[in-house]
């Protein structure tokens, strides 16, 4: 089976001190994150949302959307924490493979801790031949 691989990073923060939560980005890092050609009948955007407190962890929401169903599409996604003037994955990664599929979405989630968090998110997509 030939196949166009999209691979894409997508990246969203927040700091997380006793309960408050401030956005310092909300959308994915760079617009290049979608692939289309006239190969590819589909056309994909990977996307992370702001970590967020809930039930006493950290928690990274990520998702890929396709305008038609593909092949296959892997997700990845993390929470990671500030240290020392960079970041670190922590906790729990959400990671899956689904097949024939429009849309694939993941929580990961590490336990709280003051500090400045992100959601970081990787996807691959195999499109049809």
């Amino acid at each position: 089976m030939k196949y166009r691989r999209l691979a894409g990073t997508a990246l969203a923060a927040a700091t997380l001190f006793a309960g408050t939560t401030t956005a310092a980005s909300a959308s994915p890092a760079g617009s290049s994150d979608s692939a289309s050609s006239s190969a590819a009948p589909a056309s994909c955007r990977i996307s992370v949302n702001v970590p967020y407190y809930s039930a006493g962890r950290v928690k990274g929401y990520g998702q890929v959307s396709c305008t038609a169903t593909v092949y296959a599409i892997q997700l990845q996604v993390w929470v990671q924490r500030k240290s020392g003037g960079r970041f670190f994955n922590v906790g729990s990664p959400a990671r899956g493979t689904r097949y024939y599929v429009t849309d694939v979405w993941g929580t990961a989630s590490v336990g709280y801790a003051p500090g400045i968090y992100r959601t970081s998110g990787n996807a691959k997509v195999k499109f049809f031949a």
